[in-house]
């Protein structure tokens, strides 16, 4: 088994702190769209209007009013010619895949795994844990689980950044990398695929404003 050092290695814990920092970007965004819904649902919640949902209900309607939002709007952002989330964009970061971007489908998986799946189990957790159960007060061994798995898949994420190639599992999963844009006199130079063709590259190169 081989390990990086030099240069190299250290170029790949530089990018790490960079997505790291994006990531807390989009985050800081995202929590924006929880604050907003939040300020919709708790008037509801504390009106007594979710009482009457189960466990169930409240977890779907959870998903579908603040999960799937964001993942959609993560797979938009990453599926267009820049490739990139807010906080990527702020860090010169983009999507990667193959000799552009990824597809929809593509930026739809990768960001359900990194985002979706973490806030779902998560989600499923926090509601197991204030639903009221059984008069013993005794959690049930499924809620722990749920619980550290819902800290351990985000450490992993995290931790993945910093290690070996320095592309977290989402990444392997659908095949995209995270690289930094590259700049010509302070714009950013955006390659995307074209229907390769007699005499014509397989890119076409746009110069955009950064």
């Amino acid at each position: 088994m081989s390990t990086r050092s030099g240069p190299t290695a250290r170029a790949d814990k530089r990018l790490g702190v960079v997505r790291l920092v994006a990531w807390i970007i989009d985050w800081v965004c995202i929590l924006g769209w929880v604050g907003l819904t939040a300020a919709v649902g708790v008037p509801l919640h504390l009106a007594g209007l979710t009482g009457g949902l189960s466990y169930f209900q409240l977890n779907l309607i959870g998903a579908l009013v603040v999960v799937v939002p964001v993942v959609l709007a993560a797979a938009v952002t990453e599926s267009r010619p820049r490739a990139a989330t807010p906080g990527k964009r702020l860090t010169g970061l983009r999507v990667s895949k193959g000799h552009g971007g990824p597809s929809v489908w593509a930026a739809l998986v990768r960001n359900a795994l990194k985002i979706g799946v973490p806030w779902l189990i998560g989600h499923a957790a926090v509601f197991a844990l204030t639903m009221p159960g059984d008069t013993s007060g005794a959690v049930p061994p499924i809620v722990w689980l749920l619980t550290a798995f819902s800290y351990a898949l985000p450490i992993a994420y995290v931790a993945s950044l910093f290690l070996h190639t320095g592309r977290t599992p989402y990444d392997a999963a659908t095949g995209t990398s995270v690289v930094r844009v590259p700049t010509h006199h302070g714009h950013a130079t955006i390659s995307s695929p074209t229907p390769p063709g007699p005499g014509k590259s397989p890119l076409r190169t746009r110069i955009v404003p950064e």
